[in-house]
């Protein structure tokens, strides 16, 4: 293995280390999006702390545009209220 990619799984390896450990001190669940084919530096830390790969793969979703709206303001304002006040306790 040559030296840029021995670099990027010891980052790929402490970046998976970092998010289990953010998981934990959250104490949350979580549903993690990796590569189609992560590197074992990936996945051998999620796989410590109980993740497993889905039994079925979601397509990624993406859209070549910016849209102006997705949906009416105050429609968004309704729909994200609730997620506002989870930072007021």
């Amino acid at each position: 293995m040559g030296n840029v990619r021995r670099a990027r799984a010891a980052r790929e390896a402490g970046d998976a280390a970092e998010l289990v450990a953010f998981l934990a001190d959250a104490d949350v669940p979580a549903l993690i999006s990796v590569a189609s084919a992560p590197s074992a530096e990936v996945t051998d830390p999620l796989a410590a702390a109980g993740f497993a790969p889905a039994p079925v793969r979601e397509p990624p979703m993406w859209c070549a545009t910016r849209r102006a709206h997705m949906m009416a303001p105050e429609i968004a304002d309704r729909t994200l209220a609730p997620l506002a006040a989870l930072g007021e306790g």
